[in-house]
């Protein structure tokens, strides 16, 4: 099949535009022209358990306006790159600094098949002035079978079960509620599917509400397989 000149010339302009495109490693896309700063912005996409980096996770870096708005500014990018092999990224940026005023300095958490899924990361002026890194650390998916007995014979009235974890990096406490009903309606024997944190110890406590107006905390740890589920009993 023959094409004409005129047919070819559209289709060599596009395979150019994209290899140009794949071959971008990282671009400022919007360029300051006033009250400039330049900021040093570097850090590491990483296993939280294992300190082990993800490699070439794209970073992105915008402006996202705070302040109440019935029709807000939208979001403007200022940079868009990779992490490389290690998942360690350090580049430098012009920014207007007033934006600091009105809008925060969005860093982008993308999204890690079997990893919490974390929210984008807000840049403080502070720390970038202070040239702090930007340690992003995820936490591996465990899946935890909890079967709870009752065991007791006091009437109960309230039924709350919750588990929590501390991050290795910053010693943050993540908590979760797993569960909460009220008398008639509680399940006095139940299996809850948590989903929790894997290769770290879950804690994992159940709150008993009396009618008399005690209450009693049962508490008791595991620490979760990434693969497969793991299975704590609980009695109360």
């Amino acid at each position: 099949m023959k094409y004409s000149a005129n047919f070819k010339t559209p289709i060599l302009i596009i395979l150019i535009s994209v290899v140009s495109l794949s071959c971008r490693k990282e671009i400022a896309i919007e360029h300051c022209s006033q009250n400039c700063k330049t900021l040093n912005i570097k850090g590491k996409f990483y296993d939280g358990v294992n300190n082990i980096g993800f490699s070439n996770m794209p970073v992105e870096l915008k402006w996202s306006y705070f302040r109440s708005c019935i029709i807000c500014p939208s979001a403007r990018e200022i940079y868009s790159g990779r992490s490389d092999e290690n998942g360690v990224f350090n580049f430098s940026i012009e920014v207007d600094s007033t934006f600091f005023n009105d809008y925060s300095l969005q860093l982008s958490t993308p999204r890690v098949s079997n990893y919490f899924e974390l929210f984008p990361k807000n840049l403080s002026k502070e720390d970038l002035e202070n040239d702090s890194l930007v340690n992003i650390d995820y936490y591996p998916i465990g899946n935890l079978k909890l079967n709870l007995q009752r065991v007791g014979t006091d009437s109960i009235n309230k039924l709350s079960v919750s588990h929590f974890w501390k991050t290795n990096s910053t010693g943050e406490t993540i908590f979760r509620q797993d569960y909460f009903s009220e008398s008639p309606n509680i399940f006095i024997d139940t299996l809850l599917n948590i989903e929790t944190v894997a290769e770290i110890s879950t804690m994992v406590m159940v709150s008993v509400f009396y009618t008399n107006g005690n209450r009693t905390d049962i508490s008791d740890s595991i620490v979760c397989s990434r693969n497969t589920p793991s299975i704590l009993n609980m009695d109360y």
